[in-house]
């Protein structure tokens, strides 16, 4: 993957992290913070290798 391809998914990240998170908080807690932060991250870590493996196929 070329670097201005990982530039435009780190600006969608960063755009969704904050709605995410704080759906989430409103709908769980404050709670489970830890949790929902890990969930966000690891969501986002298998789209990137997900949409990685379809871009070679």
């Amino acid at each position: 993957m070329s670097n201005d391809l990982f530039q435009k998914e780190e600006i969608n990240y960063r755009a969704l992290y904050g709605k995410l998170f704080s759906g989430l908080l409103g709908q769980f807690g404050a709670n489970y913070v830890s949790e929902i932060e890990d969930a966000i991250q690891n969501t986002f870590l298998k789209s990137l290798k997900i949409w990685n493996v379809k871009k070679h196929t």
